[in-house]
This record gives C-alpha cells, structure tokens and sequence, in this order.
C-alpha cells in the first residue's frame, strides 16, 4: 500500500516538522501528527508524556517518510487540523484543533 513513490507535494515533502526521539530512532511510532494554521507549521508525535527540550528534533517531512511511509496519509490534512492513530500502520483519524485560546473577547 505504501511505497517511496508516494504522491505527495514537493512542498510538504520538503517542509520542516517538528518530532521527537522516540520517533527518530524508532523506538516509538508516530501517533499524532497537527497541521498548525498560524504558522504552518507541521509536528509528528509518539504520545508519550514528559518530553524535554532534548527530545526535540526538526526533519523534513520527506525523511520521516522514508523512516516511516504509513505518516503519508496524515500528510493530507488540512491547517488547523490533527491526525491521530493508535499503533504504526493503523488506521489515521482527523479533526479540527481545538483552538479554545483564540476567542474573541
């Protein structure tokens, strides 16, 4: 189903994402991945909790994809929007951020 020939736009191939370790050396999966509006920014996350600044790392999205092809269909979503499944290869969920933090006095 998937392939490194995965018909994804060069600019969101080439787009700098936000991950962590875990994700990198593959000791965890990739279970989160938002699409941020404001900045356009993208971030893949495992989910585990207590992350620190050392975790952090920025790829492109197009080296994650050759680590991990199954985050292609997550590629797709629109800004504002998150993914979410529960295990490398399953099945991705998506659905608006919720931006609570935006309203309007």
């Amino acid at each position: 189903m998937y392939s490194n020939d995965i018909n994804i736009p060069d600019e969101v191939r080439d787009a700098l994402v936000f991950t962590c370790t875990h994700i990198i050396k593959g000791t965890e999966p990739c279970r989160l991945v938002t699409h941020n509006k404001s900045d356009s920014t993208w971030e893949f996350m495992c989910g585990k909790e207590g992350h620190t600044a050392a975790d952090a790392v920025i790829v492109s999205a197009g080296e994650l994809l050759k680590e991990d092809p199954t985050i292609a269909d997550a590629l797709c979503i629109r800004p504002d929007y998150y993914a979410r499944r529960t295990e490398r290869g399953g099945k991705w969920i998506s659905a608006p951020l919720d931006n609570t933090d935006e309203k309007e006095d």
